[in-house]
């Protein structure tokens, strides 16, 4: 009987391996490269997602409304605001983890043979001479739930839900300071982008006249054999100014291409701006003492307040920590039900309470308690630094701000210069008194000017954006996803009129002397 039996348990064994092994067998895969039709039908489908609900262009753009579509539809600040949704998500589940558990178990056994049992005298060990018993079914269902709690995965649960809500609160920084990133680029865009459309229509036109000049000096040069090195200087300082505009019609065409990027509108649609090209007033900003900006960006600025939630992160790591070190106390209750006919109680109610504690961890306190401290001075410097960089990120911006606006006013005075000069040139050309390379010449340099011009006013209002993005402002928008477009477009007026116009172009709380 015995060797019958473990006979059948070899059988059953290796009837278990082959069935394993084919399933192994059966289950293995090769990796196989995605094919182009299904990769041109996911990118197709992924450019319509990109572009659903965002609204076409209708009228001319104003910077405002460049800054509310960054906003609304910028894929870059999509990714960050998908990225605070999944930490609230995290911080919200990790809330139920501090819940006791409560589990609920069903279960069928089933054996070959009925389970015998034999007895033995306990005092003598030999074996009682009766016939063997059966205790079990061979086949029943067992039932249970039980309710359990530890104290050591309450406070575990505990701390990293607290964990979490300092990460969520991470997230938002972060896309705050990647919003703060996304309007200084979208205000460097849409001023280059604004000098592209002002200078293409008499940088075209130069392109063309130069052409022309470029010609007449060959066709010149090929009648004129006596003096060759004068038509040859002609030709140089022509091809060079035909060189500088084409490199500054390619700038102003890329300038387009980025701001369309920036705002989720196709890349080959044409833009109509409607910028005011001039600075009617002075951003009161700049007349702030340092203490002032630097006290904005040490409550306000997004990298600096990670810092502190990091840091707070860390002390929690530590009391999560010691929390290992400390005894366990486990609490279980439950029904149980079996369908077992030899059970005389088929149901009944089970309970457990019991206290544990692993002793070896007396030997790692110190360890432990090392290496939390060092976490949160770790945590700490990396504050200590990064205010000091905020603190000269602040100054450095202010700095550039300053030094683009006394650039913008030398290049208009340049710029009203070369206009008197290139007006001058002209009266000149029509009297016959200078030569076509001249007139060019002059009119490539006035050009040149209006560039510059144009350049160092998009230059300012990157550095004031970039100053901006350091000191932490931003619009006061509730909600990105709830609000329309129009709503976010007016925030962010009353932000850039307040940045450049008004006094109260910081939080209140933030001007007062603390």
């Amino acid at each position: 009987m015995n060797d019958q039996n473990l006979a059948r348990g070899w059988r059953g064994v290796v009837l278990c391996c082959g069935f394993s092994a084919i399933l192994l067998a059966g289950c293995a895969a090769e990796p196989v490269a995605i094919d182009r039709q299904t990769m041109s039908n996911d990118l197709i489908q992924d450019r319509l997602f990109a572009q659903k609900d965002v609204p076409p262009l209708s009228g001319p753009l104003s910077l405002e409304e460049a800054i509310a579509r960054a906003i609304k539809f910028n894929l870059d600040h999509r990714v960050t605001l998908m990225e605070q949704a999944v930490a609230r998500g995290e911080f919200d589940l990790s809330r139920y983890d501090m819940l006791p558990r409560l589990l609920a178990d069903a279960g069928y056994s089933i054996r070959s043979e009925p389970r015998l049992t034999r007895s033995v005298n306990a005092v003598t060990g030999e074996e009682l001479e009766s016939d063997p018993t059966i205790s079990a079914d061979q086949s029943s269902w067992d039932f249970s739930s039980e309710l359990s709690w530890s104290l050591l995965d309450f406070g575990a649960s505990f701390y990293d839900s607290q964990q979490n809500a300092n990460r969520l609160l991470i997230a938002k920084e972060r896309r705050r300071r990647a919003m703060h990133l996304l309007i200084m680029d979208v205000q460097t865009a849409y001023w280059r982008a604004a000098s592209a459309q002002a200078l293409e229509p008499e940088v075209e036109a130069t392109i063309q006249v130069t052409r022309a000049a470029i010609q007449d000096t060959r066709l010149a040069q090929q009648g004129n054999a006596q003096g060759p090195m004068e038509h040859l200087r002609h030709e140089r300082a022509l091809l060079r100014t035909l060189r500088d505009m084409k490199q500054v019609q390619q700038e102003l065409v890329a300038s387009r291409v980025e701001l369309s990027n920036l705002i989720n509108a196709p890349v080959d649609q044409p833009l109509d701006l409607d910028p005011p090209m001039s600075l009617e007033n002075r951003p009161r900003v700049l007349e702030e003492p340092m203490e002032v900006l630097e006290r904005v960006a040490l409550y306000n600025n997004a990298d600096l307040k990670e810092q502190f939630y990091g840091l707070e992160i860390a002390r929690l790591e530590t009391r999560t920590a010691l929390l290992d070190l400390m005894p366990d106390l486990s609490f279980s209750w439950g029904p149980r039900y079996t369908t077992d006919s030899f059970s005389l109680n088929n149901q009944w109610n089970e309970g457990a309470l019991s206290v544990g504690y692993n002793l070896f961890s007396l030997l790692n306190i110190r360890n432990v308690r090392n290496h939390a401290e060092a976490r949160e001075k770790l945590a700490h410097m990396r504050r200590v630094a990064l205010q000091m960089t905020v603190v000269a990120q602040v100054h450095m911006a202010a700095l550039h701000s300053r030094n683009a606006l006394s650039r913008l006013d030398i290049a208009e005075e340049l710029q009203h210069v070369e206009q008197e000069i290139e007006f001058r040139m002209v009266n000149q050309h029509k009297a016959g008194t200078i030569s076509d390379v001249e007139l060019v010449g002059a009119q490539a340099e006035a050009i040149m000017a209006d560039l510059l011009r144009y350049q160092a006013l998009a230059g300012f209002h990157s550095s004031m954006g970039r100053l901006q993005a350091s000191l932490g402002l931003e619009p006061d928008i509730s909600s990105i996803q709830a609000a329309s477009l129009d709503e976010i477009e007016r925030e962010v007026g009353i932000t850039l009129k307040n940045w450049y116009v008004s006094d109260s172009w910081a939080p209140r709380a933030f001007q007062l002397d603390g």
